[in-house]
């Protein structure tokens, strides 16, 4: 649906604005933002724009071209210019072909007599006359910019932008390479209505994660494939409504939470064959518990 693709690109630039590594400097961010009100325009208009499934190949397409460009393999491919000046120059071109598809959109709009809106139609972020825990957001009127005003991430990650209505009802994300820190990771569990969570290809930098009480309410699955991750702190009552764990390729990780156990939707623990102690902590967990209960399965690789 091109709805659900637009808001998923959306959510992917949200995401990227979370990095603390260093890559998103003031034009990087600059860009990111500018993309992402690309984006906004493409929503505000799809309901009166009858050639649906281009919007949605776009949009997947933009995703798909984000994730390639803050993939190591992107970053990595020229050594000789950095990579926030690429970065920042690839994402001007994405953002100026982004801009004639949203200029078509209008366009179509006009000429077949419907209101067209405006990204200024609605602002969200922080204005510089605003505290950091205020956001400004308005659909009712005129708003007073046309632009986000971001805070500085890096330096205070539980800035962040408030959830749209979408966010609200987003329930399966995949993340997949280097998106966010395990720190950060407080956002995205704060979705009310996440159920699936896949973290592929290193999506989470850093070695320690730790839950706590009110985050992945709704959660069901978690997969984690291939991380650094090596200490996990959680309690189950940080995973209420978990019925699958997954860990695949996660060499530092010795054990999992052993209260993980408790959580009473629990079904299936799978451990791939790499790692022993890994899969000695699974079977611990399960013969605490009923056997017939927890399930642990070795994916065989």
């Amino acid at each position: 649906m091109a709805y659900e693709a637009v808001e998923s690109l959306q959510q992917t630039l949200r995401i990227i604005l979370l990095r603390d590594d260093g890559l998103i400097t003031p034009l990087v961010k600059q860009r990111i933002i500018s993309i992402h009100d690309k984006a906004v325009g493409l929503q505000l208009n799809l309901k009166h724009f009858s050639e649906k499934e281009i919007i949605r190949e776009v949009a997947n397409a933009s995703e798909e071209i984000i994730q390639f460009l803050f993939s190591p393999q992107n970053l990595s491919d020229c050594e000789s210019i950095d990579s926030t000046v690429r970065l920042s120059d690839q994402l001007g071109e994405l953002a100026e072909e982004l801009e004639s598809t949203v200029g078509y959109v209008i366009d179509y709009c006009k000429i077949n007599g419907h209101s067209v809106r405006q990204q200024s139609d609605v602002a969200v972020g922080f204005d510089e006359g605003l505290s950091d825990s205020t956001a400004a957001t308005s659909s009712s009127g005129p708003a007073s910019t046309s632009r986000y005003f971001v805070a500085d991430f890096a330096e205070d990650p539980s800035i962040y932008p408030p959830m749209s209505r979408d966010d609200v009802l987003l329930k399966k994300l995949e993340l997949n390479g280097r998106w966010i820190s395990w720190k950060d990771m407080t956002i995205v569990g704060s979705l009310p209505n996440l159920q699936v969570l896949k973290l592929k290809n290193y999506a989470c930098y850093g070695e320690q994660w730790a839950t706590t009480v009110g985050e992945f309410r709704k959660l069901i699955l978690l997969l984690i494939d291939e991380s650094n991750l090596k200490h996990w702190k959680a309690r189950g009552r940080h995973f209420p409504m978990l019925k699958c764990l997954i860990l695949h390729r996660c060499p530092y990780l010795d054990e999992i939470p052993e209260d993980i156990g408790n959580i009473p939707t629990l079904e299936l623990i799978e451990i791939d064959d790499h790692n022993q102690s890994l899969l000695h902590s699974a079977n611990k967990i399960q013969a605490t518990h009923k056997k017939d209960r927890i399930k642990v399965v070795v994916k065989r690789s």
